[in-house]
């Protein structure tokens, strides 16, 4: 998977900075945001965290376990993002050591895993949700097709209610709902959704009835952005009925956002 595949949702910041520690993007080798952590520590890593290996995000907490001088004290209330990337449910243990450093934090993002996963992260950030601040809880469903039901009107309460009561920002990719597993009602049982994001890729055709859907019946939606790897031809009317709608061609989406798009200031504005 290219990692600009899989990380369009992702905020700006967050997104550079993955690249920027990561040697070879389209490997997604992505630990802790550090190609060597066992030297003295780098602002940068308390500002993001990527959980990945899960022996390196153990070595990351015995690491800041060990450092307790107030220079690393300070740190650990400076990490503002995190991103669950691609995990197995054995690393929640280690991922709730790192968030009972965290104070406030701007974005946790999850992209794929498994509904086991999903559910223990769910429960984590449910504990966690009376001591911390979180602006934006977001989610890239990849891996819906796994969970063998996927967001449908009848879906909820599901497997992890509490991580998609809290759910701010969702990316959809064209797999997923060109299989039928979103609908626009299970988007809208989402209490807390206001921006979602839809990917089309291999020339697979938009989703306009799922796109109207949302809008209509989304009560908290704000943003609703469409990649598309072609033209805007076809479906710029969305965007003139609903401004709330914007569509990003695929060079917009994995290069610098232009073309007049409001692209990712607008979605983590």
């Amino acid at each position: 998977m290219s990692l600009l595949h899989g990380f369009q949702a992702l905020p700006r910041e967050l997104h550079q900075e993955i690249v920027k520690w990561t040697k070879t993007p389209d490997v997604l080798p992505l630990a802790l945001v550090s190609k060597s952590f066992n030297e003295d520590f780098e602002q940068i890593l308390y500002r993001t965290i990527v959980l990945r290996d899960v022996m390196r995000i153990q070595q990351f907490c015995r690491a800041i376990d060990s450092n307790s001088d107030r220079r690393h004290r300070q740190r650990r209330n400076q990490i503002k993002h995190i991103a669950f990337v691609l995990p197995m449910p054995v690393c929640i243990p280690s991922a709730s050591r790192i968030l009972s450093m965290c104070d406030k934090i701007i974005d946790i993002f999850v992209l794929g895993g498994d509904a086991a996963f999903l559910h223990d992260a769910g429960k984590l950030l449910e504990k966690r949700a009376g001591q911390m601040q979180v602006s934006r809880l977001s989610a890239d469903v990849l891996e819906l097709c796994n969970y063998h039901q996927g967001l449908k009107a009848d879906w909820l309460p599901g497997p992890f209610p509490n991580f998609l009561s809290r759910l701010t920002h969702l990316s959809v990719r064209s797999e997923v709902y060109n299989h039928g597993w979103v609908e626009w009602a299970g988007l809208a049982a989402l209490p807390a959704l206001t921006h979602l994001a839809f990917q089309v890729w291999g020339g697979q055709p938009a989703p306009v009835q799922l796109l109207e859907g949302a809008l209509a019946h989304c009560a908290s939606l704000r943003v609703l952005i469409l990649f598309h790897p072609r033209d805007r031809e076809g479906y710029d009317h969305i965007g003139i009925r609903d401004e709330r709608f914007s569509m990003n061609v695929c060079a917009d989406a994995i290069g610098a956002w232009v073309n007049n798009c409001r692209g990712d200031k607008e979605f983590w504005g």
